[in-house]
């Protein structure tokens, strides 16, 4: 009598990451329109979508999330609105990355 064979392992792995191919969907294409007059061909929405597509900027925004969060951890709120240079200059550092998230967000947006 003959047993049932087993398949080789080079086989196996073939089978196992043709199946993963099958069960990875592809990217949604792109909305015709962002903000409902940007189309696909408007200039300002091709460099919004070239830089947020951009690796770098990716790196960069992860770098000011790092940042922001360490500005928010050394951070002392003090009682009865008193406040020490470390904590002026946190603050001030607070308004840039406001502004660096407000780009991101409307980059982003514009990219839709």
């Amino acid at each position: 009598m003959e047993l049932s064979t087993i398949p080789e392992d080079g086989s196996l792995q073939r089978k196992q990451k043709e199946k993963a191919k099958k069960l990875v969907t592809p990217a949604s294409p792109r909305p015709p329109r962002a903000l409902f007059c940007l189309g696909l061909q408007h200039p300002l929405r091709k460099a919004c979508i070239g830089i947020v597509e951009w690796k770098p900027f990716e790196i960069i925004i992860l770098m000011t999330i790092f940042a922001n969060c360490i500005a928010l951890a050394v951070f002392l709120p003090l009682p009865e609105d008193d406040t020490n240079s470390a904590n002026s200059i946190l603050e001030k550092v607070e308004y840039l990355f406001l502004i660096i998230f407000t780009i991101e967000a409307s980059l982003k947006i514009g990219r839709a």
